[in-house]
């Protein structure tokens, strides 16, 4: 058994070299410093996201700005990954539409942009718009914002259960909140 375990380390050592060697010789490269003396990139990034206080003014705003219309609306705020921070289902708002502010609001923080303007920019490409449409939580239709500090998107909200402008005009309320 020892002669069986010695004799495939040796194996996997010359494989490795092998794969070492085929590597540099293919345009890598080698340095014998330790790595904490070589030059590397940061290990971290700085990045901002919305706060809980902002998404629920966000909230707050959208929810006013709909009763004020008489709808009755869903709300829901991510942050710049499409993560739920805040959400809200006003009295008679249809269930169906949680979903669908969820992905609305989804799509605008990862795409960067209104999920109106993202509808706008494939819908030439039939085989991208298919794509699109398949893929989970993305959204093609308006309703979709993402809020953008200091050319940062921080989140997006998004918005069901009334006409695409209405959603619209909801999550633009919202966002003027903290604005």
């Amino acid at each position: 058994m020892a002669t069986t375990v010695q004799a495939l380390k040796t194996r996997l050592g010359l494989f490795a070299g092998v794969l070492f060697t085929l590597s540099v010789a293919v345009g890598g490269t080698y340095s014998a410093q330790p790595a904490a003396a070589q030059n590397v990139a940061p290990v971290t990034l700085p990045k901002e996201t919305i706060s809980l206080a902002a998404a629920n003014a966000i909230i707050d705003a959208a929810v006013n700005h709909s009763a004020s219309l008489g709808l009755a609306q869903v709300i829901v705020v991510v942050d710049e990954n499409g993560l739920v921070k805040a959400q809200a289902r006003m009295d008679g708002a249809r269930v169906s539409s949680l979903p669908i502010a969820h992905d609305k609001a989804y799509t605008s923080a990862v795409r960067g942009i209104t999920t109106e303007a993202f509808t706008n920019a494939i819908s030439d490409n039939p085989a991208l718009l298919a794509s699109q449409a398949r893929q989970p939580n993305i959204f093609l239709a308006p309703g979709g914002v993402p809020i953008v500090v200091n050319g940062q998107v921080v989140g997006a909200v998004g918005v069901s259960g009334a006409t695409p402008q209405q959603d619209v005009d909801t999550a633009l309320a919202g966002i003027a909140a903290i604005q």
